[in-house]
């Protein structure tokens, strides 16, 4: 049996292929939108909604998977670029929304995956910057939306996995902080907005071995710091947000939920949370 698939801003919804219905009533029959690959499935991924349009990533069966938008009709939905020519594809992922259009990671065939930019249109989709040139390319993961500017991890020989943000424009895409210091990578992961802060997890690699403690970042270097080394030595702290607290669990084996309001004041032996601001 076909999924019902998640509506997007409450016309559009994928069903395996492309696939849209009505919101009206519960149990309402799925329609093909089109068959994007008439050879086989299209295989839609990395869905997202950006001014009112669906991008997402689709295999035509021809140019590999590339990037695509569609309004919800036949004749909407259309191939945005053929970022790589040829049958490979240059499997964007993953789509975030920034103000005027979205950013992603994609492979044109050159330069490896590279952050890149699109507002819809084929001429309006663009490399943003090459990050680490070459074909390896420097990996941008994690692409998370927080106060009009995008967050992501990305790879350079020189820095090794750190953070960086981007507003869409070269200028702009620029590092963070290298919080593990010199090739070694800190490899940013999970990253979490938390009432207009990012969260992430992070190894700064100092000695005493912090290893994976959470971290967070207004975009500045000044301002990306450990919260708290929560498990001296060794820790690993999976993070989720939940409203404006930060859920975690640490090696100490027990879960905590902290509200993110005020600074994070450390205690003696234990994590009690911080403390609020007045």
């Amino acid at each position: 049996m076909i999924a019902k698939a998640k509506l997007v801003d409450a016309t559009v919804s994928l069903m395996l292929a492309l696939a849209a219905m009505s919101p009206a009533t519960e149990g309402a029959e799925a329609t093909l939108v089109k068959d994007i690959n008439p050879f086989g499935p299209s295989d839609p991924t990395n869905l997202r909604n950006a001014d009112g349009r669906l991008f997402f990533t689709a295999d035509d069966g021809v140019s590999g998977p590339e990037l695509w938008r569609s309004e919800g009709t036949d004749a909407s939905t259309v191939k945005v670029r053929d970022i790589q020519p040829g049958p490979a594809g240059a499997y964007p992922r993953p789509v975030t929304g920034l103000a005027g259009g979205l950013l992603f990671s994609a492979n044109d065939g050159v330069n490896g995956f590279e952050l890149w930019k699109s507002d819809g249109t084929g001429t309006g989709t663009a490399l943003v910057k090459d990050l680490n040139p070459g074909p390896a390319g420097s990996d941008p993961g994690e692409l998370t939306e927080t106060n009009g500017r995008i967050f992501f991890s990305a790879y350079t020989n020189s820095l090794g996995t750190e953070l960086w943000k981007s507003d869409g424009t070269a200028e702009g895409t620029v590092l963070v902080k290298d919080v593990n210091p010199g090739s070694s990578s800190s490899n940013p992961t999970e990253l979490t907005e938390v009432s207009g802060t990012l969260y992430f997890r992070a190894d700064d690699g100092l000695p005493g071995a912090n290893h994976r403690e959470l971290w967070k970042s207004d975009g500045t270097q000044a301002g990306t710091v450990m919260v708290r080394d929560i498990n001296p030595g060794p820790g690993e702290i999976p993070v989720l947000s939940a409203g404006d607290s930060v859920a975690l669990r640490s090696r100490t084996g027990l879960p905590s939920s902290w509200p993110m309001t005020g600074s994070m004041v450390p205690s003696c032996g234990r994590a009690t949370g911080p403390k609020r601001a007045p």
